[in-house]
């Protein structure tokens, strides 16, 4: 049997999968290197040879940081135009400022991709490997990472409007090396590919290749543990679903720490994990999570701590845990007309809502109304029999949090407060 035929079995799943879910474009983000050369020469040869139409091209991102990348872009044309396969290459800036270039220019790559997958019959495939899926469990391993951390990539998943798919997943690097040469292809050899300086390379040529010694099957090995962690995620992300379900309150946007504090540690863990991806934070570790549970479940009842993290903070109001994101729209300086007749916008971005105003101040609908933020010190008359109240007091009774109360929207009718919106906290 020949070694190409994992290659060529594994285009043919691929394609059959896409028949399935009815896709009929397919982007290939291609680099040049030995993975996606031969990933786009397979899907080329097996997509002519097949009956069905399936559109194929391909996306060169160009991070800009080597010096040979235009040159690269350019080999990668004439290596699509020997194929007759649309070609396009893409620059994007790298943050080079942050603590890892490697994850910045992932997501700049991954960013740029997205713009591809236009519709639900896009599918973009990329070239990751069995030894990717192996030199991937070791780095997160060795940073502390758990079950997420230590799950293998997808072979399918959704990505942008489409799909996101990696074919050659569990095909050995040696395969694909070896399809290379039996077609011709010349694959683009990146420098830095070589710099054991870099953790990833210095696992790939260092140590893997050490543990291989003694254990020839450990890349194999390796991915499946990885496999195993993907389904062990699945089952904690299914716990932690019912866990949020129980804990946490739609109208105020926070977990309730009564029913948390029923939970067992690592089930608080576990959620807490859950809702902070939910609300697109970054992960914080393993110390992180236990210093939340240690001053937010533990505090006292009148406290109101505040942990930050790295686009955000958790806080805790009343018995509840927030997340706080750090560009909070502060809406003190507003000051808008409102007929009151339709919903209020403010650049294509819903403010009020007429339904709102119906069923809360049904008075006031059809009326000429300012709206206006929270200065401090204002004082508000809902009708005109009753005498006006303190704002802060009213927005202490309605549990409204002091961080929310820059967002908070005042209505007034003739230069007198009649009405509040605090959006999802009232």
């Amino acid at each position: 049997m020949s070694k190409l035929e994992p290659v060529s079995q594994a285009i043919d799943e691929f394609l059959a999968l896409c028949i399935s879910k009815s896709v009929n474009s397919v982007v290939v983000a291609l680099s040049g290197g030995v993975d996606s050369l031969s990933l786009l020469h397979s899907l080329h040869h097996r997509i002519k040879q097949s009956s069905h139409t399936i559109s194929l091209s391909a996306v060169y991102i160009d991070h800009q940081l080597q010096a040979g990348s235009e040159q690269w872009a350019e080999q990668n044309r004439q290596f699509c135009e020997s194929l007759e396969v649309a070609f396009e290459a893409v620059k994007v800036d790298v943050d080079k400022s942050t603590a890892s270039l490697e994850k910045a220019a992932r997501t700049a790559r991954y960013q740029a991709l997205s713009h591809f997958i236009a519709d639900e019959y896009t599918c973009l495939v990329t070239g990751q490997h069995l030894n990717d899926q192996a030199e991937t469990f070791l780095l997160q391993l060795l940073r502390g990472a758990g079950s997420k951390g230590l799950s293998a990539m997808p072979g399918w998943t959704e990505f942008s409007k489409g799909f996101l798919a990696r074919p050659l997943i569990d095909i050995p690097r040696a395969t694909l090396e070896a399809y290379c040469q039996s077609h011709g292809l010349e694959p683009i050899e990146d420098p830095t590919n070589s710099d054991t300086d870099i953790r990833r390379n210095f696992i790939r040529h260092q140590v893997l290749p050490l543990i291989e010694e003694k254990w020839p099957q450990a890349v194999k090995t390796i991915a499946a543990a990885s496999d195993i962690q993907a389904e062990n995620q699945q089952l904690l992300n299914e716990l932690a679903a019912i866990d949020f379900e129980n804990c946490f309150d739609a109208r105020m946007d926070a977990l309730l720490l009564d029913p948390i504090k029923q939970l067992s540690p690592g089930r608080v863990r576990n959620l807490l994990r859950y809702w902070l991806d939910a609300c697109g934070a970054d992960m914080p570790s393993q110390a992180v999570l236990e210093q939340i549970q240690l001053q937010m479940l533990d505090a006292k009842e009148d406290a109101n701590p505040k942990i930050e993290l790295a686009n955000g903070s958790i806080r805790r109001f009343r018995d509840a845990l927030y997340w706080v994101k750090d560009t909070v729209q502060d809406y003190s300086e507003l000051k808008l007309k409102w007929p009151a007749n339709s919903d209020l916008t403010l650049n294509s971005q819903l403010l009020i809502p007429l339904q709102w105003l119906k069923q809360n101040y049904p008075h006031l609908v059809g009326k000429e109304l300012m709206v206006r933020g929270r200065q401090g010190g204002e004082r508000i008359r809902f009708e005109k029999s009753q005498q006006s109240i303190s704002l802060k007091n009213y927005l202490q009774e309605q549990a409204v949090p002091p961080w929310f109360r820059a967002q908070v929207l005042l209505l007034e009718d003739g230069n007198e407060i009649c009405a509040v919106y605090c959006g999802s906290f009232k």
